[in-house]
C-alpha cells in the first residue's frame, strides 16, 4: 500500500520542511499542518502583527492584541478607492467577523480603541477567500486531488493512516470537518473519516455502522447502496443524511461544531442537513480523551482494516475556523467544481464557487 506523503507546511515564523519521501518531480498527496498563532499567513510580520486576519469562505474573522484602559472598538474595511468603512464601533471583545466579506475578496482591515486615536496595524488578508483560504490556513489538510498516482483512489482495502498528525488537531475545541469524495460502487459503511481513542471500533452491523464507544471518537461514513451519510461525534451528537453518496459524481460533507458557543451545524453539498445548535451537543476533538488514531478512508478495527471506501477522496480538511451553515454549502459546491477541474478535467486552478443556495435537506437522528 502506498505511504501517505508526510510533506509539512508550517505556517507562520517556522520554515517549511518536507520529509524524506518527497520528491518535487512526482506530485504527492500533501499533509499541511499550520503552526502560527495568526492564521494562513508565511511572513514573520504577519505572526507579529497586532491585528490578524483568518480568512474563511466569504467572511474574515478579525483578531487584534488589548490595548490597556480600553473597552471597545472600532473594525474598520478598506474599500478598493482607499477608503475605509466602519463595520462595527462598540465591539467589546478581541475578534470581529466580517461576514459580508465576500468569495474571493482580499481584504484590509485597521482596529481603534475607543482611547486612542491611531490605529492598530493595518493587515490585509494573506489569502482571498474561498476553498483555498480555508484549506491553506486550516490545521490539518490533505491534498489527495492532484496526486498522479493512486494516492486519491481507494478501492476497499486501502487506509490512509494519518495519526502521527493528531498534534494539530487534538486540543482543538472548536472547528470545521470538510471531506470532498466521489463513490464508485455500491455498499454500505464506506469509512471516510475514522478518529477514535484507543481500543475504540467502528461496528459493521449491517446497515447501522456505529462506535462502539460513541464518546470516544468521531466517524463519517458513506453508505451509498441507501444513498446515505452517517456522521457520529457521540452517542446523541449524531445522525444519518439522505444524500451526499451519488455514485460517480463528486460529493462534499461539511459539519462547523463548537463547545463554547454550543454551535453545531453540517451540510452536504448544497443542502442543509443538520442543525444541532443549542441543544448542548457541541463538541470536538479536544473532548476525545486519548485520541489515537486517525485515518481516511477505512477504520483500523483491532489491526484490521474495515469498512474500506470504494471510489476517489480529494480533500480532507480540519480548521480551527467556524463556518456558517450557508458558507458550508458555498464550499461544498466550490471543493466539487474544484476537483472536478482538478481531477476530471486535468487541470484548473482554485475555484471560488458562489455564496449561498441550497435547498433544506432530510435526515434522521
Amino acid at each position: 500500500m502506498k505511504r501517505l506523503s508526510a510533506r509539512l507546511l508550517a505556517l507562520g515564523l517556522v520554515v517549511c520542511s518536507v520529509s524524506s519521501n518527497v520528491y518535487a518531480a512526482s506530485p504527492m498527496p500533501v499533509v499541511m499542518v499550520k503552526d502560527a498563532v495568526v492564521v494562513g499567513n508565511d511572513t514573520a510580520e504577519a505572526v507579529t502583527s497586532e491585528v490578524g486576519v483568518h480568512a474563511r469562505f466569504s467572511s474574515n474573522r478579525i483578531v487584534w492584541e488589548a490595548v490597556d484602559g480600553a473597552t471597545t472598538y472600532t473594525v474598520s474595511r478598506k474599500a478598493e478607492d482607499g477608503t475605509w468603512t466602519s463595520l462595527s464601533s462598540d465591539v467589546s471583545g478581541l475578534e470581529y467577523v466580517d461576514t459580508e466579506a465576500g468569495t474571493g475578496t482580499q481584504h484590509s482591515y485597521k482596529v481603534v480603541a475607543d482611547n486612542e486615536k491611531e490605529a492598530l496595524k493595518e493587515t490585509k488578508a494573506t489569502y482571498a477567500t474561498g476553498v483555498e483560504a480555508v484549506q491553506k490556513s486550516a490545521e490539518l489538510h490533505v491534498d489527495l486531488a492532484l496526486d498522479t498516482d493512486t494516492g486519491r483512489t481507494f478501492d476497499g482495502s486501502r487506509k490512509e493512516d494519518i495519526s502521527d498528525k493528531i498534534g494539530s488537531i487534538k486540543d482543538l475545541t472548536g472547528g470545521t470537518i470538510l471531506v470532498t469524495y466521489k463513490p464508485t460502487a455500491d455498499g454500505d459503511r464506506r469509512a471516510l473519516l475514522i478518529a477514535t481513542a484507543a481500543g475504540v471500533t467502528l461496528t459493521t452491523t449491517e446497515g447501522n455502522s456505529g462506535l462502539s464507544q460513541p464518546n470516544k471518537g468521531f466517524m463519517l461514513v458513506q453508505d451509498a447502496t441507501r444513498g446515505k451519510v452517517r456522521v457520529e461525534f457521540s452517542s446523541t451528537f449524531k445522525g444519518d443524511y439522505t444524500g451526499g453518496s451519488t455514485k460517480n459524481e463528486w460529493n462534499t460533507y461539511s459539519l462547523t461544531a463548537d463547545k463554547g458557543t454550543d454551535v453545531a451545524v453540517a451540510a452536504v453539498d448544497n443542502n442543509n442537513a443538520f442543525d444541532w445548535s443549542k441543544r448542548n451537543l457541541g463538541r470536538f476533538f479536544k473532548d476525545i480523551t486519548d485520541l489515537t488514531t486517525l485515518t481516511i478512508g477505512a477504520a483500523i478495527n483491532n489491526g484490521e482494516t474495515q469498512c474500506g471506501f470504494m471510489g476517489e477522496i480529494a480533500y480532507v480538511t480540519i480548521t480551527s475556523e467556524l463556518l456558517s451553515q450557508a458558507e458550508l454549502k458555498a464550499y461544498n459546491v466550490a471543493a466539487n467544481e474544484l476537483a472536478a477541474k482538478e481531477i476530471d478535467e486535468g487541470g484548473g486552478t482554485v475555484g471560488v464557487g458562489t455564496e449561498g443556495g441550497g435547498t433544506d435537506g432530510g435526515g434522521t437522528e
